[in-house]
């Protein structure tokens, strides 16, 4: 009987338990859903900003956001990895808000005729990029997807000059959708 009482009262501790685990996990989810919402609309009010500030640069974003998106499917990538690739492609010229809108279409029509001291500052927007998509600090991949997406295989890109596989993975892959999106879209444009 004592054993009974016994083990009746731990079945009890543990449905209690169990309880409080559900209530924790539903609670949890709701929290994890609301920090997807909110990064969703810290998302789309950079964008907005980005398409406010200079027009293309919204179409832009979404044309290459397109392109990620059938990429992360294509090569199956995990969850969090497309999660980045998507956010990175949205976010990948934010930091062109920091350049005159005026060099910005310079470089769009005649990216030859730029002088030195434009070139740097063009050259300077995936690192400002960086720093700004570093708010969400739980993605910490994508201010490195940004910085690299003006990368070139042959080393010859910007603003690190890596080659091969110096280059994050994403931002090859986010490389290969800005290009892919400007030249099928809009024409050929600076690269």
């Amino acid at each position: 009987l004592a054993m009974n009482e016994r083990l009746q009262q731990l079945n009890l501790s543990l449905e209690q338990q169990v309880t409080r685990v559900a209530d924790q996990n539903q609670e949890l989810a709701k929290l994890n859903h609301a920090l997807e919402h909110n990064l969703q609309h810290s998302v789309q009010l950079c964008l907005s900003v980005m398409q406010t500030f200079y027009p293309t640069l919204g179409s832009q974003a979404r044309r290459v956001f397109e392109v990620c998106k059938a990429m992360g499917a294509a090569l199956d990538l995990p969850a969090e990895q497309r999660q980045t690739l998507e956010v990175s492609a949205w976010l990948h010229d934010i930091g062109l808000v920091g350049v005159p809108r005026q060099l910005i279409k310079k470089w769009q029509q005649e990216p030859h005729s730029l002088n030195e001291a434009e070139r740097i500052l063009i050259e300077q927007h995936p690192v400002l990029g960086q720093e700004l998509a570093s708010f969400a600090h739980h993605l910490k991949d994508v201010g490195p997807t940004i910085r690299a997406h003006h990368e070139r295989f042959d080393g010859k890109g910007y603003p690190d000059r890596l080659q091969g596989e110096q280059i994050p993975w994403l931002g090859r892959l986010l490389a290969v959708a800005v290009c892919f999106a400007q030249t099928h879209y809009d024409g050929p444009q600076a690269t």
